[in-house]
């Protein structure tokens, strides 16, 4: 071991970056010579780019060596050059080549006697232990630093989350991919993997931040957390990003329940079964398949996602009331368009994306999809307002960006609902169009709100109570109904209110009144006195 330092150690929240050879032993064992060559040889690189890029080689241990850097963006900028440099360097045979992993952390260290020490060092060792040959690896709390500080030509890939072994809270690392470095890899070399069925993100996850962070704290603080919002407006997203946050609380795993394929107003044996299924639980002579289940928890401390409730919303309450009552360290996590109103539940809305998480939505799944860098103008502003700043429409248009461009997508978004179309196969059928998604919750209204909604639907902004109580009257509902409408179309995510104002989103007034309208689903609307009220 020996000490390599010019300059100061970093201090405060240090970026540490950990590397060693990949089969080194082997090397060793075949020819002690070269490999002592080549082993010096990689010690210059390492510690002159490292040099180069603001950092300090404080301790090199065999052939691995511990880097630190004051910023993050230095540390894999040096990575990135580092791999470069090695991947082209000529070494003395009979070695071909020097396969190196890296493995970045950021945190703050004790520091002694020229030597860093705590659990930020430890976490650095273990994710460099999952690396492969030639791979960047970055933990979740440097990708946090280099977001939006990354070099040019480089992004981070998800690799799920994972448990590090003798370490209690769970890893989310990111895979640096950058231009002329490999980009495909096996599975990671170690690591103990979830317990459950918690889905691996295909995609990143962008915007939500405060979102997200509310949502992780309530779940750990209440067993029934319900996050309410529209079609498309992300709910299973935040869900599944807000349980890989929290994995380390529910050491018995994490279990994710789609009740999507379930049949409108399904028993509660249909939304238990789906539980049962993803458990692995057999159903018991004598006793129901949700009591089964909740024997088969007892105490384990675990998490259930129940995803896409709205549809089989008194029975899903039903089968969550039993589970809270009989399993006193299993927490719920459930996903609808409006809240389940179970006892002990707490409920999380979400709204449109906020205009900077928008834009930077579009631009990712845009980049994504066209594989052309996308830039923020006054156009990407425009496609996003346009679509009420609804993620999934966001991403529906985002995937046209390279068949029309631009400035063209904007232009055909006149017609949003005929445009905003997923081409992919595997994409539930209700999140495949638009007009779909708003679909599918239109059609679990009952008969005086879709009325009331369909004569809200007329007006190009938003109303007052006076003047919904008008347009209600003209459609056969009196001043209640009008009443009790409202009250339940903004619990079922339809109607927005602010300042005693209300209205629906522009997508879904444009679905009711241009199509449901005009194929004369709701003929009291129509009527002549709701169109002179209108004007």
């Amino acid at each position: 071991m020996a000490s390599m330092r010019k300059r100061p150690l970093p201090t405060g929240t240090v970026t540490f970056l950990f590397t060693d050879i990949e089969g080194s032993t082997a090397l060793w064992e075949h020819d002690d010579a070269a490999m002592r060559l080549a082993l010096a040889k990689h010690d210059r690189t390492i510690k002159r780019l490292t040099e180069q890029h603001e950092g300090v080689v404080f301790k090199t241990v065999g052939d691995a060596s511990h880097c630190a850097f004051a910023r993050a963006e230095d540390a894999v900028a040096m990575a990135i050059a580092a791999q470069r440099s090695l991947a082209r360097a000529k070494w003395p045979e009979p070695i071909h080549e020097l396969r190196v992993r890296m493995a970045l952390h950021s945190g703050t260290a004790q520091v002694r006697d020229g030597d860093y020490f705590g659990p930020t060092l430890n976490r650095t060792a273990r994710l460099l232990a999952l690396a492969h040959g030639r791979q960047i690896l970055a933990s979740e709390a440097a990708s946090i630093l280099l977001r939006d500080r990354l070099p040019e030509h480089c992004s981070l890939r998800e690799l799920g989350l994972i448990h590090l072994r003798d370490l209690k809270v769970s890893e989310h690392p990111r895979q640096i991919v950058a231009r002329g470095l490999p980009s495909q890899f096996p599975a990671l070399a170690g690591g103990v993997g979830p317990i459950g069925n918690l889905p691996a993100p295909t995609s990143s996850f962008v915007g939500r931040r405060d979102e997200l962070a509310r949502v992780v704290d309530l779940l750990r603080e209440h067993r029934l957390v319900t996050i309410a919002g529209s079609g498309g407006i992300g709910k299973t997203r935040l869900a599944l990003e807000a349980a890989r946050s929290a994995i380390d609380a529910f050491p018995d795993g994490i279990y994710f329940v789609s009740c999507a394929s379930l049949e409108a107003n399904s028993d509660d044996s249909l939304v238990a079964a789906a539980a049962a299924a993803v458990l692995g639980v057999q159903e018991a002579v004598g006793e129901s398949i949700v009591e089964t289940i909740a024997r088969d928890v007892g105490t384990k401390a675990l998490l259930f996602v129940i995803d896409n409730l709205e549809h089989v919303l008194a029975a899903a309450a039903r089968v969550i009331k039993t589970l809270a009552e009989r399993c006193p360290n299993a927490h719920i996590l459930a996903t609808s368009r409006e809240p389940l109103h179970a006892r002990g539940e707490t409920v999380a809305r979400i709204d449109a994306l906020s205009g900077t998480d928008a834009t930077a939505l579009f631009v990712d799944r845009a980049g994504a999809a066209s594989g052309v860098a996308v830039n923020i103008d006054p156009d990407v502003e425009a496609i996003c307002a346009h679509v009420d700043r609804n993620p999934l429409s966001i991403e529906l248009a985002a995937a046209r960006a390279g068949a029309f461009g631009i400035r063209g997508l904007r232009e055909r978004l006149a017609d949003p609902l005929r445009v905003l179309v997923s081409k992919d196969p595997t994409e539930e059928e209700r999140h495949r169009t638009l007009i779909a998604t708003i679909d599918w919750s239109y059609r679990l209204l009952g008969d005086r709100d879709r009325i009331a909604l369909g004569a809200f639907s007329i007006f190009r902004t938003t109303f007052d109570i006076d003047a919904a109580v008008a347009v209600g009257a003209a459609a056969g509902l009196d001043a209640d109904d009008v009443g009790d409408a409202i009250e339940s179309l903004g619990d079922k995510s339809f109607l927005r209110s602010a300042d005693d104002r209300y209205g629906p989103l522009e997508t879904v007034r444009t679905f009711v009144y241009d199509h449901l309208c005009e194929s004369r689903h709701l003929d009291a609307v129509t009527s002549g006195k709701v169109c002179r009220l209108a004007t």
